[in-house]
């Protein structure tokens, strides 16, 4: 069995959901959103795919850059003297700290340089997370006027009052609010897949938790509508 997701099986889920939002709210702007979405899903599997991948020309110019430095310490560790005779203990002293700091400056530099492709690739799905984060607040903004209201309540609407919807429509729309909210989840896990970091792990579960308060919202809208189909009071449920 798989232990890490399909990214196919994602955007293939994405692109579904969002052909259903097409067919039930053709003109809505959820709809619109909803090809967003899958289109960010495809996007991400293409980033996966580059993470995944090694950077040769990155690889090649660190490989240069850390050959040349070897030289460089090669020329350093030629200058100390090999006979001792004639020459002052501090000139000996002065000699080794200045092999010993051009060794650690240069041990940095090269840890600098390997570790860089890691560090590329780490800011792109960070970026990829951040643009999903904004997303998901974005499904928040389509939920957010879609309150369910009592059929048994009598009232007039003003210029600027939500469009009505029915109840069952209403259930849906949030549904799949929902559902595009768990997608672009999924979507940020593609990125954990591929890449073994601390910083986009954090950046996952923030976003995971970002999602969960704000499908725990919309499940509370549904819980409503739900009640009110079954001609039971509206309340919301406790948390």
């Amino acid at each position: 069995m798989a232990r890490i997701l399909d990214p196919r099986e994602i955007v293939e889920t994405t692109e579904r959901l969002q052909r259903r939002i097409q067919e039930r709210f053709p003109t809505s702007n959820l709809s619109r959103f909803a090809e967003e979405v899958a289109g960010v899903a495809r996007k991400a599997q293409l980033r996966t795919e580059w993470i995944r991948g090694p950077l040769i020309p990155l690889r090649i110019a660190v490989t240069a850059l850390i050959l040349l430095m070897v030289g460089l310490l090669v020329v350093v560790v030629q200058d100390i003297p090999l006979s001792l005779g004639g020459i002052e203990i501090p000139d000996i002293v002065q000699s080794f700290e200045a092999v010993i700091s051009s060794v650690a400056l240069i041990g940095a530099a090269m840890f600098f340089l390997v570790t860089s492709e890691s560090r590329v690739k780490r800011a792109r799905a960070v970026r990829a997370i951040r643009e999903l984060r904004v997303m998901a607040h974005m499904v928040d903004m389509h939920q957010l006027v879609k309150d369910p209201k009592d059929p048994r309540l009598t009232g007039v609407d003003t210029a600027s009052s939500p469009r009505t919807m029915s109840l069952y429509d209403l259930y849906r729309y949030l549904d799949y609010c929902s559902e595009l909210l768990a997608l672009l989840s999924k979507v940020a896990a593609l990125y954990v897949n591929e890449l073994e970091d601390r910083v986009v792990l954090d950046y996952v579960e923030s976003l995971e938790r970002l999602v969960q308060g704000l499908s725990d919202k919309i499940w509370r809208k549904m819980s409503m509508v739900d009640r009110l189909m079954a001609g039971e009071p509206a309340r919301s449920p406790r948390p």
